[in-house]
């Protein structure tokens, strides 16, 4: 038996995408499972497991889950070509400033640039390093929210890829009879297949996603946290279904399965449904058929019910009114319910049926006093309990505000334990936590940004776009294209759909709006508010 190829790895977005890529490629003749190292526990991997690791920074936390008998092959990532498209159509010797989510990989990545598009000038965006003078414009393998405002153009070329040499590695030890032309056209086929889709949000197998973590060993120093575990255990011994409230990274998924385990459904499994980044269709699949019939009883935790589109949520509105039995529901979302039924992403029907049964997980910044437990927490977990944070690093946390919350002090602490060193001080923090508080800002180019609208000929309607955005935003509103056109005509300013769309497409690309798909709609960016306000005052 050759076992399943487990895939492990920090950042789930970057699982993701190589997840997409491995299935693309292999279909059914692997199996393949996906665990990030939050998730990792003691059986999590079999003996007749292959790993595959994202990098080779983290192998020696996955060590000591991986059993003897398994091979370990750590991933080489290689950017994807095809989206190289808007680079290779650059003036040559252009200054490019590189910028990955660590030192290592924004090296490998200028490595990759200069192999591959070797007529331009890159320049990697180092911890502690000063960015260059004369920066014509950024390029990031899928770390957008690492870039400094104010630089007036970015390309994003999107995550990096497995490399053919590991799809090779893999072939051989899974033994597959396919030619190695086959597989480097399939290879290709992926890479054209990613560019085109970005990678849906994973969700987990259907088998039980249980950890058995309960509320008896959660600890908290946080008054308004015990209150938020005290009142979640009451309503945890009912059967009705609940709701959870928080942030990104607060913790919902955990809390869920708090909640599981302290309910009279515990005997059953717990399964987990992500309804992010899905089309309608897969949603209705995977999980109103395919993930209901196979649950016969235990817990469903359906995750962003604001992102379940607005025709398929009365089926869940149906299964409130007519619960399966031995089924507990319990739904989240990221932001206050109230909220959502005021701007029409969550039907009155549903709010109704959960809103009693609500919990809200306070963020990070509301409790900073659970800082040093999670870090110690964090540190058990990886065995890493010798690792030392220094005083000013600990100041450095307790000042910062956590937008990211839980999850962005896991990500720095996970970093941080792959260093080959035994203390951690502020100079050796990453980027991506670092760069929050270093004064990397650059002064918008308005003429800069001007001229590229007017490549494209449509610099008043762009204009007139971001100031919709802006008086939008200040209402707190976003908009579809639908809702855009018809503001558009009663300014007498009529775009007929691909019109917006490449409209939008620039100013997306120029960094001032931020363009999401389905209900959520899109909204001007901080660069986009900015730019707007120099304009005007030009």
């Amino acid at each position: 038996m050759m076992g399943r190829l487990v895939l492990i790895g920090i950042q789930e977005e970057n699982l993701s995408y190589m997840h997409k890529q491995l299935i693309y490629i292999f279909k059914e003749l692997i199996e393949i499972q996906v665990i990030s190292l939050k998730e990792l526990h003691a059986a999590s991997i079999h003996s007749t497991d292959t790993v595959l690791l994202s990098g080779a920074a983290i192998q020696e936390l996955v060590r000591p889950f991986v059993p003897p008998s398994c091979m370990c092959i750590i991933a080489e990532r290689m950017i994807n070509v095809v989206n190289l498209r808007e680079m290779l159509a650059l003036d040559e010797n252009r200054n490019i400033l590189v910028i990955n989510d660590n030192d290592t990989d924004t090296m490998e990545t200028v490595k990759s640039l200069r192999d591959i598009v070797p007529q331009h000038n890159y320049y990697p965006f180092l911890t502690d390093k000063r960015i260059p003078e004369n920066i014509h414009l950024v390029v990031t393998p899928g770390e957008q929210k690492l870039v400094p405002l104010g630089f007036p153009v970015l390309i994003d070329i999107g995550p990096r890829v497995i490399s053919i040499d590991t799809l090779l590695k893999i072939k051989r030890k899974f033994e597959l009879l396919i030619e190695d032309s086959l597989l480097m056209q399939l290879y290709i086929k992926a890479l054209v297949y990613l560019s085109e889709r970005p990678p849906e949000i994973r969700n987990e197998n259907t088998d039980s996603q249980n950890y058995g973590r309960t509320f008896e060993n959660f600890y908290t120093h946080s008054s308004s946290m015990n209150n938020a575990r005290d009142l979640t255990r009451k309503m945890a011994k009912t059967n009705h279904y609940m709701h959870i409230e928080g942030e990104v990274g607060t913790g919902k998924r955990m809390w869920a399965e708090m909640i599981h385990n302290e309910s009279v459904f515990s005997a059953f499994p717990m399964s987990v449904y992500n309804c992010s980044d899905k089309e309608p269709e897969s949603i209705k699949r995977e999980l109103f058929v395919e993930r209901l019939n196979q649950m016969e009883g235990g817990t469903l935790f359906i995750k962003n019910i604001d992102q379940l589109p607005y025709s398929l949520q009365g089926r869940l509105a149906e299964l409130f009114l007519n619960p399966l039995p031995n089924l507990r529901i319990i739904t989240s979302t990221v932001v206050n319910l109230l909220e959502l039924v005021e701007r029409e992403q969550i039907r009155m029907e549903i709010y109704s049926h959960i809103s009693s049964y609500r919990v809200q997980i306070p963020p990070l910044r509301e409790r900073k006093e659970d800082i040093g437990l999670l870090i110690n927490n964090f540190k058990t977990h990886f065995k890493k309990e010798s690792l030392v944070f220094s005083p000013d690093v600990l100041e450095a946390f307790t000042r910062y505000d956590w937008p990211g919350n839980v999850r962005e002090l896991y990500n720095v602490v996970s970093y941080c334990v792959c260093l080959n060193t035994n203390t951690i001080d502020t100079k050796s923090l990453p980027l991506f936590f670092k760069g929050q508080k270093q004064n990397t800002t650059h002064v918008i180019d308005v003429n800069y940004i001007i001229s590229e609208i007017e490549t494209h000929g449509f610099l008043e309607e762009s204009i007139e776009l971001l100031k919709i955005f802006k008086e939008g935003k200040e209402r707190q509103k976003s908009f579809g294209r639908k809702t855009l056109k018809e503001i558009l005509v009663l300014k007498e300013k009529a775009l007929t759909d691909q019109q917006l769309r490449l409209r939008m497409d620039v100013l997306n690309r120029l960094g001032l709006l931020i363009v999401r798909k389905g209900r959520a709609g899109s909204t001007i960016s901080k660069k986009g508010e900015e730019f707007i306000e120099l304009y005007e005052n030009r």
